[in-house]
């Protein structure tokens, strides 16, 4: 999952949101799509935001928007929660820019710039409930190189936006006439982004795995969760 926030000319600790996320298991765990509002139990969140903040003073972090990934995993034996760090990004998150400008809050991009000039008292804070709906961004890669074509089912996309409406959006990194070729990192190569938003968490991670599987034509290892 990521948290992200900021920390003002005073070195006061500032809440963003919380994102859960939702990972590939092969070749090695990757991110596939990342949500709010966060699910996670709120004495986990708790934990969290306070591990941030902690992470946020002993760096002596001041005026800068912050984005941290965390792996939160829970023992299904015991209900233990582990969080592990991964990195902390001294910057906003520009795939979590992305899912708040396709739903239309505010922008984390000048909620930055507002806390780099000292001006944070200016800033609009993202209104995120569960009584919106749960927005998310998920990003379709594959590992297999070949014409897009062969790869990619771009005539499904005007039907996936007559079915969502508004509340699905697509964004190509790639057109008909590429030859995708993998540039040989574990991840493989990403096709596009899309943004949707759907009731619930379920209702989003069941129709993410829905319009995967129909924008992709090939399967390959990566797609495995």
């Amino acid at each position: 999952m990521a948290t992200e926030g900021y920390v003002d000319q005073d070195g006061a600790f500032h809440l963003w949101g919380h994102f859960d996320g939702l990972s590939f298991s092969k070749p090695v765990p990757c991110d596939f799509l990342r949500y709010t509002p966060s699910t996670t139990p709120s004495d986990v969140l708790d934990d969290i935001k306070k591990l941030v903040q902690t992470f946020c003073s002993n760096l002596n972090l001041r005026s800068v928007f912050f984005n941290v990934d965390l792996w939160v995993t829970t023992d299904p034996e015991t209900g233990k929660v582990d969080i592990e760090l991964i990195e902390i990004n001294i910057r906003v998150s520009q795939t979590l820019f992305y899912l708040f400008d396709f739903i239309k809050q505010p922008n984390s991009f000048q909620a930055a710039l507002s806390v780099a000039l000292a001006q944070d008292n200016e800033i609009k804070r993202p209104i995120l409930t569960a009584q919106n709906g749960t927005s998310g961004i998920f990003l379709i890669k594959t590992c297999v190189s070949g014409p897009a074509t062969d790869i990619f089912d771009f005539s499904q996309i005007p039907l996936l936006k007559k079915e969502h409406g508004g509340k699905f959006s697509v964004y190509l990194y790639i057109d008909e006439g590429d030859y995708v070729k993998q540039d040989y990192n574990k991840y493989g190569r990403t096709i596009c982004r899309c943004h949707l938003v759907a009731e619930s968490c379920e209702e989003l991670k069941q129709q993410t795995y829905k319009i995967t599987n129909q924008l992709l034509k090939q399967i390959s290892d990566h797609r495995q969760f």
